[in-house]
């Protein structure tokens, strides 16, 4: 019978390993779920259990390797070069999202710019594009979207389905009023945990990194051993609102954003048109929060998880 901790690590594991992506010890301890209620109160004492469940499961459940852990015993070593590549893949990727970042932070209304998805943890594929998550000035989302998504445009750096690499991919963008991202999930929403913990700031002058952490306390629920990231001087831009861009703001005020709304709105294409029906948190499109994620897997990647999950357990 595994012990809750052995589950919790497993259940870790087991979501990383959907991704091909084998952790190092410290990575584990940061990802740690928690299947039930809090294991321990006592933070040492947790980390002494986290160590002896490991040592356990090791290597009936979980393979070790080279300093990394994963629960696919016979795959192990290419995950370990892969996770590698695409280690060297998204620190040029990051280059290339820093240099987009520092265009778009002087446009309207544009308050923070994050990396998410697999870029943030560093597990970037060399044809994927680049996403963003944006906090824009409150009741100024569709003025902030408008200009952001033209100007790339404009240079070409709008993903396409004919070519998506390297291309900045602007699907979710909140405004200030709208740093509590909890009515967004669902239930079990595994990724979406994952996903807030590793959104990486890169330019973020306000600290609302900090802001967004602490109004969406439910992450640390399942995952209470993560920690924010601080991003460091290289891998964030300062950059001061200058007046050109406080001219902006004061002339792009409340009519326009109404018109750029409607405009918008009115050219949305069909697929996310019926999305927006179906009333789902895979597209959502309101006043403070823009979500365009048409293909949202969020429901699969449970499915997969509970899955892996489910094969261990019947062999314990």
């Amino acid at each position: 019978m595994l012990t809750q901790t052995e589950k919790s690590i497993i259940s870790a594991l087991s979501f990383f390993d959907i991704f091909n992506f084998p952790l190092t010890k410290e990575e584990l301890w940061q990802n740690l779920w928690l299947t039930d209620s809090p294991i321990k109160a006592d933070q040492a004492e947790l980390s002494k259990d986290f160590n002896r469940s490991l040592e356990r499961l090791t290597p009936k459940y979980v393979a070790a390797l080279g300093g990394f852990y994963s629960i696919d015993k016979t795959g192990i070593a290419d995950k370990i070069v892969k996770r590698k590549q695409n280690y060297l893949t998204s620190i040029i990727k990051t280059k290339i999202a820093l240099r987009n970042a520092r265009l778009l932070c002087r446009l309207p209304h544009v308050r923070a710019i994050f990396l998410c998805n697999t870029l943030a943890y560093g597990n970037a594929n060399p044809n994927s594009d680049i996403d963003f998550f944006m906090i824009t000035r409150e009741n100024r989302i569709f003025t902030a979207r408008f200009f952001a998504n033209a100007l790339l445009k404009i240079l070409r750096r709008r993903p396409t389905r004919q070519n998506a690499k390297n291309k900045i991919c602007l699907s979710f963008l909140v405004d200030g009023n709208h740093l509590r991202l909890g009515d967004l999930l669902y239930q079990d929403d595994v990724y979406f945990h994952y996903w807030f913990k590793q959104i990486v700031p890169i330019f973020d002058p306000e600290n609302l990194g900090a802001n967004i952490w602490s109004n969406n306390s439910w992450m640390q629920i399942k995952l209470p051993n993560a920690t924010r990231y601080v991003s460091s001087s290289r891998q964030s831009i300062s950059h001061k609102t200058g007046i050109f861009k406080k001219i902006a703001e004061f002339f792009c005020g409340q009519t326009l954003e109404l018109f750029l709304r409607r405009l918008q709105l009115s050219i949305l294409p069909e697929t996310i048109r019926k999305k927006v029906r179906e009333q789902t948190s895979d597209v959502v499109i309101e006043n403070d929060i823009i979500k365009l994620h048409t293909n949202d897997r969020r429901l699969s990647f449970r499915k997969q998880w509970q899955e892996k999950i489910k094969k261990i357990y019947e062999q314990s």
